[in-house]
């Protein structure tokens, strides 16, 4: 991965910067962070045609911040919540690879391959652009395979599914509508596939009883008999989720 190469980091960054203009601002000045690469700050009005010729010049400066910041991300990974290189999906009992190819782009785009591996190609030293691509990426895995899951189950247990849909949800694993409509949250390929199946069989009660009343719970218990144990981790599950995946 780019990032862990300053020389390969410096020569992206002198490629591709933000230009943003302060009306406060007296001097060129550059900011440089993992998350959004170089920013280059510039009075009002200022002439951009010399910010690459400012940006040459502060090369030496440029390679010693980018040596630092990659020291920072080496020690504190977690913390920092940078690209990873390998995307765990427990619920599908599926491990991608994730390889990075830097390019002149602008964009970052993620493409999931038959052989299960994840190729970021574009301006890869930017980690939320990054971030963003991986992103789509699981959840268009997300909607491929948690549809199946669900009509799985439906049928196994003789119920009627009108419609699955799939968001990125902050706060919901699931939900399902009056018209027996139910939507998951992406997030669930990161949880236990026995969590995963909880929260799609709970739908899947709602779709009888939209209330969680005796009848519910009678119904989740015949479908998962430890429900009570599963619905008490899905308090803490957030923890399977990666930081990038926000």
């Amino acid at each position: 991965m780019i990032r862990e190469d300053p020389e390969a980091f410096t020569e992206a960054l002198e490629r591709d910067y933000t230009i943003r203009e302060n009306s406060r601002a007296k001097h060129v000045r550059l900011r440089l962070t993992l998350e959004n690469g170089l920013e280059v700050v510039v009075p009002k009005s200022y002439n951009r045609g010399r910010i690459p010729e400012i940006v040459a010049a502060k090369r030496a400066w440029l390679r010693r911040s980018a040596e630092r910041l990659l020291a920072e991300a080496a020690a504190r990974p977690g913390e920092l919540g940078l690209a990873p290189d390998l995307i765990e999906l427990p619920a599908l009992e599926r491990t991608l690879k994730v390889s990075y190819r830097s390019s002149d782009s602008k964009r970052v785009a993620a493409r999931v391959r038959p052989n299960g591996t994840v190729t970021v190609s574009g301006a890869v030293h930017r980690c939320d652009e990054v971030h963003a691509a991986l992103r789509r990426a699981v959840m268009r895995i997300a909607g491929e395979e948690l549809e199946p899951w669900v009509r799985k189950l439906a049928t196994m247990h003789s119920l009627t599914v009108e419609r699955v849909g799939v968001r990125a949800q902050r706060r919901r694993w699931g939900s399902c509508s009056g018209r027996g409509v139910i939507t998951l949250n992406a997030k669930l390929l990161f949880l236990p596939p026995a969590l995963t199946s909880h929260v799609i069989l709970h739908e899947l009660c709602h779709t009888v009883h939209l209330n969680h009343g005796r009848a519910f719970w009678r119904r989740l218990a015949s479908y998962d008999p430890n429900y009570r144990e599963h619905d008490r981790a899905l308090r803490t599950a957030g923890r399977y989720v990666p930081i990038w995946f926000g």
